[in-house]
């Protein structure tokens, strides 16, 4: 349940003991206070998630008692890293929230949220938490690429193979060849498949849909080591003691950028359809300077939150690779969010936003 649509507490109840088996389930509940607008969501949460769940004759009726949920609205908090347009995407973007639970702790948790452009057949954005609860797994796992269940396939980038044996799972690769004499699209993810380590499970396996990632050129291109140093500076050091929020994502300044997808070595198959591909891709992250457990970011001040953000071409020709090169991408948010034409991190102050941020203060 949510006051919100952003903000979710749970209700306990027992479904059927079978699965394709339909029972009749009845959940009781109290609001700890009163709200406005009542958001209800039904997921699976049991042990065999994969096969989804049928619902059926729905009704909510007035009664009281049951479990007591607190929606927490006199806070009137949401999820730190939601971008401004996750209520209100533009008719062409679809906006979803993954869900996955961690690997020993086995708590549900948000896995990461995107934003994805059904034109452009690419990732607008992905934000997601990043915590130690996240870290508990190991390994990676065996390319389990695949589309993603929540968003038809006609509308999604063909990166994965639909069967055993189907080698049509690749961007056709002129820009890029265009640009550096040769080279491809590699599949690059936006939240990391080492932010959520567990070979063969689904925290990990989630990472590999198309709605989290994106088309980065390949060597001879610089971008990748660029982009590593990237990954390396926000999330590849200490395991964090707070919580750190993250924003990945495209910007599409030019709509003739088309590559196909569905293809192998240029050949193309029978679902290869038209891809616009990101001129620019960006990735930015705040925390709080010291640890504070329970403190929302939200009511922390500008001085007590420390900020980052990156902003590269994606077919750059910067040679500034070493790490001690990075701070030349390095830009304020509140210039990334002039060019997206939306607030990243709508809940903290806009002064710290403004500055840019410090690459020893990550390194």
């Amino acid at each position: 349940m949510s006051a919100d649509g952003a903000v979710w507490k749970p209700l306990v109840y027992t479904g059927a003991s079978a699965y394709n088996t339909w029972t009749g389930t009845t959940v009781g509940f109290t609001l700890a206070q009163p709200v406005p607008k009542l958001w209800i969501r039904l997921a699976p949460t049991g042990t065999e998630r994969a096969y989804g769940l049928n619902f059926d004759d729905i009704r909510l009726t007035t009664g009281g008692g049951g479990q007591q949920v607190d929606l927490g609205t006199g806070a009137g908090l949401r999820w730190a890293e939601l971008p401004s347009n996750f209520e209100t995407p533009s008719s062409d973007q679809f906006v979803h929230t993954t869900w996955t639970t961690t690997v020993s702790g086995g708590k549900r948790v948000r896995n990461y949220t995107y934003c994805y452009d059904k034109r452009r057949h690419n990732p607008v954005w992905v934000a997601y938490p990043h915590h130690r609860c996240y870290l508990e797994g190991s390994g990676r796992s065996d390319e389990p690429w695949a589309a993603d269940p929540a968003l038809p396939e006609t509308q999604q980038a063909k990166i994965y193979p639909s069967s055993a044996g189907d080698v049509y799972q690749y961007w056709v690769a002129d820009l890029v060849t265009g640009r550096y004499g040769s080279g491809y699209w590699s599949r690059g993810h936006l939240c990391m498949s080492r932010e959520r380590p567990g070979k063969g499970l689904e925290i990990n396996m989630q990472t590999f849909r198309p709605t989290n990632i994106a088309p980065q050129a390949a060597e001879p291109s610089p971008f990748g080591k660029i982009w590593g140093n990237i990954e390396e500076a926000i999330s590849g050091g200490a395991i964090p003691a707070d919580t750190l929020y993250i924003v990945a994502g495209c910007y599409y300044e030019n709509d003739g950028w088309v590559q196909k997808d569905a293809s192998n070595n240029g050949a193309l198959s029978s679902l290869s359809k038209d891809c616009v591909m990101p001129t620019h891709q960006f990735k930015m992250a705040v925390r709080k300077k010291t640890v504070q457990v329970g403190k929302p970011i939200q009511e922390c001040t500008a001085d007590e939150l420390e900020t980052i953000a990156f902003w590269v071409e994606t077919l750059t020709t910067s040679a500034a690779t070493e790490k001690s090169q990075l701070g030349q991408f390095i830009v304020p948010i509140s210039e990334i969010e002039s060019k997206m034409r939306m607030k990243f991190f709508p809940g903290i102050p806009d002064a710290a936003k403004s500055r840019a941020g410090t690459l020893s203060a990550w390194y």
